[in-house]
């Protein structure tokens, strides 16, 4: 495939998910088609040309893992969340500390 046609095939898929996202929000089919295609032409105009690399943003989904556990973690032993997520029970430690630090952080945070 060359090159054109994939950056053809990436404004097309945007465009198509774009207009799939605002009509789940309830946006009218003509308006989300419309605001799709504006942004499309946005992004060929004023980022075309550019080498954009676009990450598989494994921390998001580590994230909503973790969000998860934590939730679990509310009426499961670590036992049982080692074998319900599939990672060791030295992980879930880890998970549940790093969690409960960083939302110490958060609180601390909200001080200033």
């Amino acid at each position: 495939m060359s090159m054109a046609e994939r950056r053809a095939e990436l404004l097309q898929d945007m465009v198509e998910q774009t207009k799939t996202f605002l009509s789940d929000f309830g946006v009218a089919e003509p308006v989300a088609e419309q605001a799709a295609a504006g942004l499309a032409d946005y992004l060929a105009e004023h980022w075309g040309g550019q080498v954009i690399s676009i990450p598989k943003d494994q921390a998001y989904k580590l994230a909503a893992r973790d969000r998860e556990v934590v939730e679990a973690a509310r009426t499961m032993s670590i036992a049982g969340l080692a074998a319900r997520f599939g990672i060791c029970e030295r992980a879930i430690r880890r998970l549940l500390k790093r969690a409960s630090a960083r939302a110490t952080l958060d609180s601390q945070l909200d001080l200033f």
